[in-house]
Order: C-alpha cells, then structure tokens, then sequence
C-alpha cells in the first residue's frame, strides 16, 4: 500500500489557510463586520500555489464582486428579496462570469450576494460591509501568498541532473553501436547487446519521468518570481523533452537492427563527442556539421551485399537523422536566447556559449 506524504510547500500552504482564516476573521470581528466568518472563508480561498495566480484571482474576484453587486442591486430593488429573485441572480451572474471570464468569483460572490438576500438589505452601509469582508480576506491571502519559498536552486540542481542523465544515455547508445572484438579492435558486424537496449529504455523512462517534475518546478518558480522573468527555465526544459523524443526514436531504431554494422563505429564515436560536449549553452553547430561529414562519407561506403546488411545499414543511416534532430532542437533552443537571459543565466554560472 502506497503511503501519501505531504511535502513541504504543502504544509505552508495549509498553515498560511488556518492561520490567515483565523486572523481574517478576527480582524472582521475587531471592525465589527456582519459575517465576520465569511472574510475566513475568502483567505481560504484567495491563497493559491503562486504568487501570480494568487494576484491574477484576487484582481478577478473583485472584478466579479462589482458584477455581482450591480446585478443584485437591479434585481432585487426591482423584484424584491425572495428566493426566486436570488435565482434568477444567479442565472445572469453566472453568466456573466463565464462571458467576462470571471468564473473564480462565482462561489465567493454567490455567498457574499446571499447576505443581502437574508438581510433584505442593500443599503450602501451594507454593501460596505460586504466590500470589507471581501477586502480582507483577498488581502490577508495575497500578503501571506507574497511568501513563498525560491525553489531555483531545485531547478538548477534539475538541469545539472537531466544533463548528467542524458549523457549516460548517450554513453549506453553508444556502447551498444560499438562494434569491437574480443581483443578491442573493430571487427564484423555483431548481435545488438539486447539486455543494455533494456537498460536504455529504463533510463529513458526515468529521465521522462525527472523532465516532467523539473518542468513543473519550474512554472512554480516563474509563477512565484513577480519582478523577473524565469522562462527561460521552462524552455530549457521544453528543449530537453523534445530531445528525449528523439532519443527514444533512436532507440526503437536500434532495436529494429539484427546485426550492428561496423559502419556505426562513426556514429558510436559521434555519440561519445556529443556525450563530452554536451551542455547547457552549447549550440551544437560544430557537432552538426562533422555530423554531416560522416553522413556523406557513409553513402561512399560499398554497396551492401545482402539483403539484410541493406536493412540494417538504412536503419543506420536513419539513427544519424535522429542524432542530427537532436543536434537541431539544441541549435534552435541557443539560437532562441537572448542576451538578457546569456547574462543572467549562464554567465553568472560561468557559462559560455
């Protein structure tokens, strides 16, 4: 049976909701507020993951108050307060909410509105006082929210570790094209290591796995930076899934082989000097064009004399494409940064292009 835990940020943010409903309502009860519990109620639900998507509710749940108070106004100083009349609240509330896109507000409003129903009353004095059970629960969420922990150390420690990962990838591939004899030197063509292909594929079920969760912190730290820009983060990782695409493309080809040719010796070698040079700032393009020199001194290779050595050679030839796609994707990501994000995020590391 698996045992759930609660990690770390978990536990914040259920002690920021205990301790901030507690306070909200207090205060509501200093001011003496009608429904001092419902300003408890608003923390609770104004505290979310992040900082930005804390802010971005907050500013909408006011947004949605304001509707709500000018369509109640209408209807019930026209209709007067009885339970249809608070349904038929509902019918334009609610869609208004979903026109404006302002559907975080519908249940904090809905409950704030049924207090004017209960009370009959929409003076300006009353709605005032809904205005503050609202104004302090969304403040007292946003200013515990403005705390969050900085997780950017997890996320470097991430690159550091999908790099290594991704290398012992590359190493393993690369052993597997590798044809030697007994003795070290390069022989015939050779049965295909079956066993470390199924290594491959645990590793590359793992790396998915640690890319999935480092691109998860790393929304987490962008959404909890206000004042700086941290996607370069998620692109990095983006750049680093689309790469494993390839890599698991690789390894199905190579699965596809029945005998390893000695013509993969290259690429085995190439595999290594990717594994060697492979880095976060590096832009692949030295890689991509002795990649290509080996592509054009493999078709002057002889013409295969069975069928088989035909099959396997074209599957070789395909590995190379998948290789140069991965050489691409890292090109690309390179290409795509800025100078901005070059100062900040590599060369404060000592990082060079």
């Amino acid at each position: 049976m698996n045992k759930r835990t609660i990690n770390t940020s978990t536990w914040l943010k259920i002690i920021k909701i205990a301790a901030g409903s507690c306070l909200a309502i207090i205060l509501a009860d200093l001011l003496g507020l009608s429904y001092s519990a419902s300003a408890g109620i608003i923390t609770l639900l104004s505290i979310q993951d992040t900082k930005k998507e804390t802010l971005k509710v907050a500013i909408k749940r006011f947004a949605a108050f304001a509707t709500a108070v000018l369509i109640a106004l209408i209807i019930f100083q026209s209709l007067g307060y009885h339970p249809v009349t608070f349904g038929l609240f509902l019918l334009f509330f609610v869609t208004a909410s979903y026109l404006f896109h302002i559907t975080e507000g519908i249940p904090m409003c809905s409950v704030l509105v049924s207090h004017f129903l209960i009370e009959q009353n929409m003076s300006l004095a009353f709605i005032g006082n809904e205005v503050a059970i609202l104004g302090i629960g969304i403040i007292i969420g946003v200013i515990l929210n403005l705390y969050m922990p900085d997780n950017t150390g997890a996320v470097l420690k991430d690159i550091v570790l999908v790099e290594e990962e991704v290398k012992a990838i590359l190493k393993n591939m690369a052993a597997v094209l590798r044809v030697k004899n007994r003795s070290g030197q390069e022989d015939d063509d050779m049965a295909p290591d079956r066993e470390k292909m199924q290594e491959l594929d645990h590793m590359l079920s793992r790396l998915e796995e640690h890319l999935n969760l480092a691109q998860k912190q790393a929304y987490e730290n962008m959404n909890n930076t206000l004042l700086t820009d941290t996607r370069y983060y998620i692109g990095y990782f983006t750049m680093r899934k689309e790469q494993v695409l390839m890599l698991k493309q690789t390894l199905a080809d190579m699965k596809q082989l029945k005998l390893i040719p000695k013509q993969a010796n290259p690429l085995a070698y190439m595999m290594d000097k990717i594994k060697e040079q492979f880095r976060e700032s590096n832009n692949a393009r030295e890689l991509i064009k002795e990649l290509n020199r080996m592509k054009e001194l493999f078709k002057e290779e002889p013409v295969p004399a069975t069928r088989e050595e035909f099959e396997n050679r074209a599957i070789l030839y395909g590995i190379m494409n998948n290789i140069e796609s991965f050489l691409i994707i890292k090109r690309d990501f390179v290409d795509s940064v800025t100078e901005k994000q070059i100062e900040r995020f590599w060369k404060r590391s000592g990082k060079t292009k």
